[in-house]
């Protein structure tokens, strides 16, 4: 092999294969597209084996690695030569394909295929298996090395024009070669400027003098503006800065192609720094670029050649390179002092880190570092090159655009697979190979992979052991952490401020709005799978989160300040810590992690989250069998039998409670322990419609044993308990006592309980048909509830939906979907789901209600649909009674019936399945005859009544009485009329009111009592348009007016 260094031969092949690749399509030679794609995809494997030759495993020999990694270059080298000899034969012989020919490059694309794979077999052995095949290794390398010096030659032999004697006979000279090979290009009118004007030794990125300006460019006009007001102002001397895939260079040419830049910077040359390690690295790659000749006073002629020119702007590129390493910084430093002394020279750089190199005085004010794109922002870089999602990729997407944390590299690369294989399958190509899916070439513009690991190569990262401990730590902190609380969890990272200044100062971290310590979701995802942290720094910040949730789930009754916030913001830290960690090592940390796993899914119920949970769920069962711990395996199954965790594998619920009551029974347990189980054997047992009576005698014994207790927070789940029994059974009279007992403990406490008891009694006051009492509740508990710290929790939320409801029930459909909006804005497929995905079919369903826009139902429907799709929630079923709705506005009256009768078999909801019935019941829609319509709503005021609906009983009664008018028993339907106005009229229900006052209208204008008509008339159209019917209030004027003629 030649006297050349790594970078290089692997830099030529690299040009040699991309220039090739770009014509081979156009001269259509067989199989020479799948010779260069594979190359392209090799170099930077090898390159890789370069890189981490230093970084030897400790079992395998180092000189066995450098051999290796010897051989794998000489094979570079071999490709090169084939390259190059498949350029003169493709482009300087007529007759390039006979079948030997082409069957050559076939079979030197298999080779080339089949040395990528192994190669990349090779990296995902463990050291272990390595060791073990050194000698399957090398024996497999001389193969490859030997056909690919092969192929090499034969391509030389077929060659017959376009390369030099020179070449021909030797082929030893790699640097001859190449230029020979660029000339060859040039002289077939080839356009290779970005080719010939670079300095051989730079990276891929600098090939092109000036890259072109960015087709998709988004997020950053602020921090455009404010850099070309720079460059338009005197002697700008200006640097980006940030970290890695942020988008530095993206902005830099933005500014260098913008045409008031350019009108003022004839000259603009773009200088990529990433292969320079000093000043005289730096003066040679710009003096190449600019033409100039070579010398030992190279930096001076540079210097004079600005000094001389026209205003010019240079931009040096990831200038980091060359200035990080200490023993080079001061000559860099001068080196840039001198260009920045040019009046005629606008200067700028760009450097991953926030620090500005010294000796410069940069233009004010300072670019601030660039910070992530707006959610907003990097949406936009998604669909503009994956278009929009459909509704069924919208959770997808979602996850998509937080796992590219903002990074546009990140986004760009992530859209790019999307735009072929979906957002759903891209998604699931992230969970299998994380950081690796967004690796495309050598070129760190387009490898996130390697843009991080140049980060992780600074030599101020390097050479500190614990700014690395530091920073594997916070690849498990998606939330970030503070200083202080790294302290107080006395995790032994050693110079905490030292290593978090580090960080910050190589912008591989930064500091949020809340102060908190914090990486990007790409580096988490590298660091974590290239560094992960050491169980000793591991275990004790999980330690301590997990004290502080047990803290919380014991004392939860009582005033918590801001635990509960606090708790909330780590939220994320604290489940990625359980499920991403190192494997527990001892009984003790195999009962931290599942009593962790335990606390923190009760916990996410009272915030705002969805199924998060789900990952952290399936770990129990094998957590709890290996550590054979009662309190684990009881906590377990009471979270499973009320239903707050749903089952991982096959169980009977019923041998559950059976054992459970045998257990409780024989072995002396805690009395928290008896108290949880009996309370969620009466939960299941009345979730699942099991004995009421048997239900309410578990309650009543958990209840009472709770009491003995005086422990308040036994206490309180005993009542909530006893609670959601008696109201689920129309117990309505105690389930108001209930809750009236219960605040009156949280009033006691000081706590949250007492509002969020007020809003359960107004739950009761709502089914009673007292909405003004429920109403006045309500919002004494908001008002309340915004005092006691529990913003974030699923609390609030809560209670706006019992003002939806109550509003819905008075037909005041605006102000409910006003409620509703509250809600579909502070949730989210992510956060609270089942929250989320109500609101909007509530939404869609008031949209129908007062005759919105059907692409705006239709959308928050769909909407809807798939947040109930990605949760496997049977709530979808609202959706189906929802969507049998719009059948009705549409016409689709047959369709709208089936739906209906389909939703009302199949749904175990009450609430649903009052609703279906509520339809299926009124005339008025014409979705049957009028006795199948009788037998609905027979049926509808048989449910209402067995379920203590007042409401629903009305509702009834009004259905009943036009079927009564239509069979001439004008009698009864009068009669179910005035009894329906007098309810609707006691509980405020405007469109009923309104309904039944037309219903007797008209019976009155049948009767000739034209007075009592009148009436009528007069007072419904005011209701029906506080119901927003205006149509319904149309209909009556005109039967007015029709009473006057």
């Amino acid at each position: 092999m030649t006297h050349l260094s790594d970078n290089n031969i692997l830099q030529y092949t690299l040009v040699a294969a991309d220039a090739l690749q770009g014509v081979a399509a156009g001269i259509g030679i067989p199989f020479l597209e799948s010779v260069c794609s594979i190359s392209l995809n090799l170099i930077p494997m090898i390159e890789v084996l370069s890189l981490l030759s230093n970084c030897v495993p400790m079992l395998i020999p180092p000189e066995s690695n450098h051999f290796q990694r010897d051989r794998c270059l000489r094979m570079t080298e071999e490709i090169h030569k084939s390259l190059c000899a498949l350029g003169a034969l493709c482009l300087g012989s007529e007759d390039t394909r006979p079948p030997e020919v082409l069957g050559q490059i076939a079979q030197y694309a298999r080779t080339l295929q089949a040395f990528h794979s192994y190669l990349k077999a090779q990296q995902d052995l463990g050291k272990i298996k390595r060791f073990f095949k050194q000698g399957e290794i090398i024996t497999q390398l001389e193969v490859y090395e030997r056909e690919v010096k092969q192929a090499a030659n034969i391509f030389s032999m077929y060659q017959g024009v376009g390369l030099s004697t020179a070449f021909r006979t030797q082929c030893f000279d790699a640097e001859s070669r190449h230029q020979e090979f660029l000339e060859l290009f040039s002289a077939v009118s080839i356009d290779t400027s970005s080719l010939r004007g670079s300095s051989f030794t730079a990276s891929r990125g600098s090939l092109s003098h000036l890259p072109a300006s960015p087709k998709i460019f988004h997020g950053r006009d602020s921090e455009l503006n404010d850099m070309i007001g720079i460059l338009l102002a005197d002697r700008p001397r200006v640097a980006i800065l940030g970290p890695g895939g942020i988008g530095k260079t993206t902005l830099a040419m933005a500014a260098l192609h913008n045409p008031v830049v350019i009108e003022k910077y004839n000259q603009r040359h773009f200088i990529p720094c990433e292969s320079a390690s000093s000043s005289a690295d730096l003066a040679s790659i710009m003096g190449s670029i600019l033409g100039l000749e070579l010398s030992k006073q190279l930096t001076r002629v540079i210097v004079r050649h600005f000094a001389e020119s026209e205003p010019t702007l240079i931009l040096l590129d990831n200038f980091e390179t060359p200035w990080e390493p200490l023993e080079s910084r001061a000559g860099v430093e001068e080196f840039i002092s001198l260009l920045a002394d040019i009046p005629t020279l606008a200067l700028l750089i760009t450097m991953r880190g926030a620090e500005r190199p010294g000796k410069v005085k940069w233009s004010r004010p300072f670019l601030p570092v660039l910070e992530p794109l707006s959610k907003e922002a990097a949406h936009q870089v998604f669909v503009d090159i994956a278009d929009e999602p459909n509704f069924e990729d919208q959770i997808a997407f979602d996850k998509l655009l937080d796992l590219s944390g903002g990074l546009p590299l990140a986004a760009s690369l992530l859209a790019s697979v999307a735009s072929f294989e979906g957002y759903s399958g891209t998604l699931d190509r992230w969970n299998v190979e994380n950081t690796s899916l967004l690796s495309d070439g050598l070129d760190k513009r387009l490898n996130l992979e390697k843009s991080i690991m140049l980060s992780l190569g600074s030599p101020r990262i390097s050479s500190s052991a614990h700014t690395r401990e530091l920073l594997s730590l916070l690849c498990l902190l998606p939330a970030g952490i503070t200083e202080t609380e790294l302290v107080t969890s006395q995790v032994p990272v050693i110079h905490i401020s030292q290593s978090k200044s580090t960080l910050l100062r190589t912008s591989l971290a930064y500091i949020d709005v809340h102060g908190r310590l914090k990486t990007l979701n790409p580096i988490r995802q590298y660091v974590r799978s290239a560094y992960p942290p050491l169980p000793s720094l591991y275990w004790p910040l999980v330690q301590h989160f997990q004290d502080l949730l047990h803290v919380w789930y014991t004392h939860q009754d009582l005033s918590s300040g801001d635990l509960v916030p606090h708790l909330g913001s780590h939220m994320g830290n604290i489940r990625e810590l359980l499920l991403q960690g190192p494997p527990p090592d001892s009984q003790s940390e195999y009962l931290m992690v599942g009593h962790g796993i335990i606390e923190l899914l009760r916990f996410m119920r009272l915030m705002l989250i969805g199924n998060s949970g789900d990952s952290l769920m399936k770990k129990l069962p094998y957590l709890i069998e290996v550590t054979g711990n009662s309190q684990l395996r009881w906590a377990y199954t009471c979270d499973y039998l009320r239903g707050y965790i749903p089952p991982i594998v096959p169980a009977d619920a019923e041998r559950l409670m059976m054992d459970g009551l045998e257990h409780f029974a024989t072995v002396q347990s805690p009395v928290e322990e008896i108290v949880t189980f009996y309370n969620a054997v009466a939960s299941h047992a009345c979730a699942n419609n099991i004995n009421s009576l048997n239900s309410m005698k578990f309650s009543d014994f958990a209840l009472s044993l709770a009491k003995q207790t005086c422990h308040f927070r036994l206490i309180l789940d005993g009542l909530q308990t006893k609670f959601n029994i008696s109201e689920k059974h129309g117990e309505y009279k105690l389930a108001a006592e209930t809750a009236r007992e219960a605040q009156a403990i949280g009033r006691l406490l000081s706590s949250f309980g007492a509002p969020v008891w007020s809003a359960q009694e107004a739950v009761v006051h709502v089914a009673l048909g007292n909405l003004s009492r429920a109403f006045d509740l309500c919002e004494q508990a908001e008002a309340q509830l915004s005092r006691g710290g529990m913003k974030g929790t699923d609390k609030p939320l809560f209670i706006l939906d019992v003002q939806a409801d109550i509003h819905l029930m008075k037909s005041e459909y605006i102000e409910a979907r006003k409620m509703h909006t509250r809600i579909a804005s502070r949730t989210s497929p992510k956060i609270s789901p089942k929250y989320h995905g109500n609101s909007l079919a509530n939404i869609a369903f008031l949209d129908i209600l007062t005759g919105s826009n059907e692409t705006e139902i239709c959308s928050s429907l769909d909407a809807a649909k798939a947040v109930y799709v990605f949760l496997g929630d049977s709530r979808i079923q609202l959706c189906d009674w929802v969507t049998a709705e719009l059948y009705l506005l549409q016409g689709e009256i047959e369709q709208a019936r089936s739906a209906f009768e389909q939703t009302v078999f199949k749904t175990h909801s009450s609430d649903i399945r009052r609703d279906c019935l509520a339809s299926l019941a009124d005339l008025k829609h014409g979705m049957s005859t009028l006795l199948a319509t009788f037998r609905w709503a027979v049926v509808y005021l048989a449910f209402s009544r067995k379920s203590r609906d007042r409401v629903g009983t009305f509702q009834a009664f009004r259905r009943l009485a036009d079927i009564f008018i239509r069979m001439d028993e004008e009698q009864t339907a009068l009669e179910l009329f005035r009894t329906g106005l007098e309810g609707a009229t006691e509980l405020d229900i405007h469109r009923l009111r309104a309904e039944c006052m037309v219903g007797i209208g008209d019976i009155m204008v049948r009767r000739g009592d034209s007075g009592q008509a009148e009436r009528m008339y007069k007072a419904a159209p005011p209701l029906f348009i506080a119901a927003s019917r205006r149509k319904e209030a149309s209909a009556v004027e005109e039967r007015l007016g029709d009473l006057y003629q």
